[in-house]
């Protein structure tokens, strides 16, 4: 997941600002720019934080600007990201009865079969007969 965020010096002078990600538990929490970087009064940067996990799961990361001119001027971000299973969409179809039948001319062969969705998705499944 990927966060876009702004920051703004609102301040009259120069400053210089200090960025600091707590990741929270997330397998990485990173922005795109430099732990540091200096803004003229009233400019904005952007930037983006990168959020991923390798389980499922809620992450919660924090992000910290705080100016190196007057500690006491902090902004923060607190971002929840929730990490859910890849879709996967899979079925199987076996035969649970004799693979091979005999029959006559004009009578059905009848076959059981045993359709699992084996996804992780509720799913429609159409079946189609051929031959």
């Amino acid at each position: 997941m990927t966060y876009t965020l702004t920051l703004q010096n609102n301040g009259s002078d120069t400053d210089t600002y200090n960025l600091t990600v707590d990741s929270g538990g997330a397998s990485t929490a990173a922005l795109n720019n430099t732990s540091e970087f200096t803004l003229a009064s009233n400019a904005i940067r952007t930037l983006l934080l990168n959020v991923t996990n390798t389980s499922t799961g809620t992450t919660y990361v924090n992000v910290t600007a705080q100016s190196s001119s007057d500690p006491t001027k902090v902004g923060y971000v607190n971002t929840t990201t929730i990490i859910t299973a890849a879709p996967i969409r899979d079925v199987s179809l076996t035969n649970i009865s004799l693979l091979n039948k005999s029959t006559t001319t004009g009578l059905n062969a009848t076959y059981q079969l045993n359709l699992t969705n084996t996804g992780n998705l509720q799913d429609t499944i159409t079946l189609t007969i051929s031959g």
